[in-house]
Formats: C-alpha cells, structure tokens, sequence
C-alpha cells in the first residue's frame, strides 16, 4: 500500500505532466499568439530541512530546440553564516523535458555553475532542500537562482552531477556494501574518492546480480567512470585486512 507521502508525490508528477501536456496544446492550437518562455528566471527562498517541492520553472519551448538550464545559489545570509550550526544548503532538481506528452527525467544536485542541456517542447523545473537541519542555524533560509536561457552547455570536462545522501560511507577492513544506481533520471556515471583507493573494489551488477563490470578504485582514480548498461547496484568492498576505506560518490548524469 502506498504511503500519503507516496500518493502526494505521484499526484504533483501527474499534475506537472498534465500542466505541460496543456500548455503544448494551448501554443500548438494558438499560432497567431505565441507565449513561448524559452528564456526565464527565478529566485526562489528554501528552508534547510524543509523538502517541499517547489516549481522554479515552467516553460514551453516549441520545437526542437536546445535549452540549458543553469542554478546558482547567492552569497545570503544563509550561504555566508559558516558556524558548527549552519550546515551548508543541499538541494535537487527534477527536470522534465516533455515532447508529445512523453516525459524525460532528469535528477542533479544544485550547485552554483551547475548546468544541464536537454530538448523538448516543455520543459518543468522543481527544486526541494535535503539538508540536514540544525535547530540552532541563524539562518535557515537561502535562496537558488534557476535560468533558463537557448543553446547548449559549454564545453566542459565535468558532466552535470547527482550526489545522493548521504555520499560519504566508510569501510572497516574486509567488509561490503550496496548502493542502488538511481533509475530513468540520467544516471551515466560515476566517481568515487577514496583514501585507500589500492583497496576499494567496486563492482557494478544487474538486476539478478549478474557482475558487469569491476574495477579497483586506484584504477580510475579521480575520472568519471561509465557506468554499464543495466547497472541497477554498486557494491563496494574494502579488501584491505587491516584499515578502513573512506569514500565518497557523485553520479555524472546525461545533460
């Protein structure tokens, strides 16, 4: 049985979807007055621990042109203030691209610079917090600033990224773990730092646990590496008898 949580995320994405499908038709059947929002910006206040889905951007495009969107996060108070009690803001985005009333997801964490490209008729934006919160922060709130503007990323090494939460784990010595690859939201690869990289084994599987790929982490050192098609599970190892193993992951996400 699904959980009022469950219900009420299944209904906004319903309810996104239905938005998008309906501007499409409106700008289809309305040649003559165009109200095409390629180009858009907001600024938006969020509240650390607070993970109300909050819509930043809900644009027609029309046609098939290419639109990045980009996020940036201002120096506020809630950015500036660095105590033991002002932990620093953690946000996602979940951008739906819509052509013909099929959706494309995508999922990234918001950081300023951050960018993603994508194509369609429509496109939504929504925005919620995953920090965790401190009752004792003096400043709780901080704002993201979400563009929408024509063309493509610039070239960059670095593709746009997905951080779960938590991203940093640790190991005692001959002991595994799993992390499941986020599905259908972009997830093409993955970095891992360490600092007992000669020791972490990382091992990619399918869905009847079937092993793709596996690689030691002084093998790809800092680089991005792909991860393989049907790759539904990550397991780590620490092969290492003795110490533990630090690390952390960041997924790259098609964009």
């Amino acid at each position: 049985m699904a959980s009022a949580f469950s219900r009420r995320r299944v209904s906004a994405d319903l309810d996104v979807l239905s938005e998008g499908s309906d501007i499409i038709d409106k700008q289809r059947n309305s040649p003559s007055n165009p109200q095409s929002r390629t180009l858009s910006g907001s600024q938006t206040t969020f509240t650390k621990g607070d993970p109300t889905k909050q819509t930043v951007a809900n644009n027609y495009i029309g046609g098939d042109s290419a639109v990045t969107i980009l996020f940036g996060i201002p120096a506020g108070l809630g950015i500036a203030q660095k105590g033991n009690h002002s932990p620093t803001p953690r946000a996602y985005a979940e951008i739906r691209w819509l052509v013909d009333g099929v959706a494309i997801k995508r999922l990234v964490s918001v950081a300023s610079g951050e960018q993603i490209t994508g194509v369609g008729e429509y496109v939504s934006v929504q925005i919620w917090d995953s920090t965790t919160p401190d009752s004792l922060d003096p400043a709780p709130e901080y704002d993201i600033v979400c563009l929408v503007a024509p063309g493509t990323r610039g070239s960059t090494s670095l593709p746009p990224t997905y951080s779960p939460t938590p991203d940093t784990f640790t190991l005692v010595a001959l002991t595994t773990m799993d992390l499941s690859v986020p599905q259908d939201v972009g997830i093409r690869s993955l970095q891992v730092l360490t600092n007992n990289a000669a020791n972490l084994k990382i091992i990619f599987k399918d869905y009847s646990g079937f092993v793709l790929l596996f690689v030691m982490a002084s093998d790809i050192g800092t680089a991005y590496v792909d991860i393989p098609l049907g790759a539904v599970l990550i397991e780590f190892d620490n092969v290492d008898t003795m110490n533990d193993a630090g690390f952390s992951v960041t997924f790259g996400v098609s964009g």
